[in-house]
């Protein structure tokens, strides 16, 4: 062997960036820049576990809203279903060995921290600071309103994660290949079949990489994986219903009612997306409904189920500050677009804006399709932008203040 250590190995080159993105000389210690590069990750896990961890010993075996309990008899089923579609069902299924619910809740917490490493990651490989990362990573670790949603029994923290690692395989690398298009796809047909509310981020997604201008064979990899999910998924309604379209309910505007006129409809229609989206971003920010605990376990059979009230006020507490402000997220949004509306100047800060457009009007178009679809306003409906909007910030801000990248 040579002799050269683990950690010599991992130093970079003077004037080298590491795989976090951070830049070292010959006289700083590689220990140092390793720790210096983990220490926020570190500390927001511990918070993000933290609170996780009271939320599931709180609640057990998971909170549960009016009607979200038709998911176990779906995941036994896996009947189509007009009002509930199959990605949550199939996801329960998978994990019904389990029985308990408190399993389910235990893998959504570990899908919100999964996002958070993820994120974090990826802003440093793009030459984020670290505190600025650690800032846009800040609502994956502590907002109040989402871990709570993960110990919900729903579909939110599933397609958001599944919405998260499809735009992770776009923006990771700067030419991403057929595979990574390919299966970016797929799981976006996936997350879609989680929640309806993801279904225009296809659109999204291929208009990104058209606009990337490397190929129409790139743009059909992307096309031809969300086709394939969905074709399996339709193939798979007739074989069960005998017709396509089982869930046609969950696309029509659930609190519009019937206008005289086209321009009526548009609208109401218009009326209240405005008022919903804005509930996110003004001063302020309505309580997330909790709803009760679930008394059945995965096969529908009684469970046992128990409240800490002690742990419960004190989240309780929490959830009242423990938020990100909705004039933050506003501040976010304003911040990306004023960046992005600018002339770029160099090829990387280009690619950073089109990426953080991308991440803004995903997260735009996700709470949009979940006003109009919701039957009542729900905050697990705007989640995306609490989640996208920092980062999107971060990531258009952090090309214009460090030239690391990749």
């Amino acid at each position: 062997m040579s002799g050269v250590t683990g950690v010599q190995a991992l130093a970079p080159l003077r004037g080298s960036t590491g795989r976090l993105g951070i830049r070292s000389g010959l006289s700083t210690s590689p220990d140092r820049h390793l720790v210096r590069a983990a220490t926020p990750l570190v500390l927001l896990l511990a918070v993000g576990g933290s609170l996780r961890g009271a939320a599931w010993l709180a609640h057990r075996p998971a909170l549960c809203l009016p009607g979200e309990d038709r998911y176990i008899d779906l995941a036994r089923s896996l009947t189509p279903d007009p009002d509930r579609l199959l990605g949550y069902a199939l996801f329960l299924r998978v994990v019904s060995p389990a029985r308990s619910l408190g399993v389910v809740t235990l893998l959504q917490h570990v899908m919100g921290l999964g996002l958070l490493i993820g994120v974090y990651v990826f802003l440093r490989r793009r030459g984020v600071r670290t505190g600025l990362a650690a800032l846009a990573c800040l609502p994956l670790a502590a907002d109040a309103y989402l871990i709570e949603v993960e110990q919900h029994l729903g579909p939110e923290v599933l397609a958001l994660a599944l919405l998260g690692l499809a735009l992770g395989l776009l923006l990771w690398r700067r030419w991403p290949g057929y595979g990574s298009l390919a299966t970016a796809g797929g799981l976006l047909a996936v997350a879609s079949l989680t929640v309806v509310a993801v279904l225009p981020v296809i659109l999204l997604a291929i208009g990104h990489v058209v606009n990337r201008r490397r190929g129409w064979t790139r743009v059909a990899a992307l096309g031809l994986g969300f086709a394939v999910v969905m074709g399996g998924y339709a193939a798979y309604d007739y074989a069960a219903t005998g017709r396509l379209g089982s869930a046609h309910a969950q696309l029509r505007p659930a609190r519009v009612t019937a206008a005289p006129t086209l321009s009526d409809l548009v609208s109401d229609v218009m009326g209240v997306v405005a008022g919903d989206v804005s509930r996110y971003v003004v001063p302020g920010r309505d309580a997330a409904a909790q709803g009760g605990l679930a008394t059945y376990d995965l096969r529908s059979r009684p469970a046992r189920h128990w409240e800490d009230p002690a742990l419960a006020s004190r989240l309780r507490e929490y959830r009242s500050v423990g938020h990100i402000p909705g004039a933050v997220l506003a501040l976010c949004l304003l911040v990306t677009l004023i960046l992005v509306a600018r002339p770029p100047g160099t090829i990387r800060v280009a690619r950073a804006d089109v990426d953080a457009l991308l991440l803004v009007l995903t997260g735009v178009s996700v709470a949009v399709m979940g006003a109009v679809t919701a039957p009542a306003f729900d905050y697990r409906q705007g989640l995306a932008l609490v989640v996208l909007l920092p980062v999107a910030a971060a990531l258009a801000l952090g090309a214009r203040m460090s030239p690391a990248q990749r």
